[in-house]
């Protein structure tokens, strides 16, 4: 009988020999796997945390740059909650940003006076190299 560390072991080795084969299969049964990882979630939510407790604790800098990477993804598509946190920034704001969200007239108002701001300040920079 193999010890977990021999079993884990040759598991590492048989998923680097067979990387290929891994991705094949997860491709093909795609939604298998994304049901059988959302019941494990649901049953062990416990352990979920604590996993991503421990992942997050290890890396600060992934984390760092994909907050960096979701926040200009936010700021260039100028989602609801950019738009909405932007406008409850400043001084005469009437609302808070959570309040705001509760009117997606408003929101999309306001996205629509961004963009034109954002062309503006394209259409000058234009002008002025010309």
């Amino acid at each position: 009988m193999q010890t977990k560390e021999e079993k884990a072991a040759y598991l590492k080795k048989w998923r680097d020999k067979n990387k290929e084969k891994i991705t094949a299969y997860n491709v093909k049964n795609k939604e298998k796997k994304a049901a059988q990882k959302k019941k494990w979630r649901d049953n062990n939510k416990e352990r979920h945390v604590a996993i991503n407790k421990k992942w997050r604790a290890k890396n600060p800098e992934k984390i760092a740059a994909y907050i960096k990477k979701a926040n200009k993804k936010s700021r260039e598509n100028l989602s609801d909650y950019y738009v909405s946190k932007r406008f409850s920034k400043l001084k005469n704001s009437p609302c808070t940003a959570k309040e705001l969200r509760q009117f997606p007239d408003i929101i999309e108002t306001l996205r629509l006076i961004m963009k034109i701001k954002r062309l503006c300040i394209i259409k000058n920079k234009e002008n002025e190299n010309s």
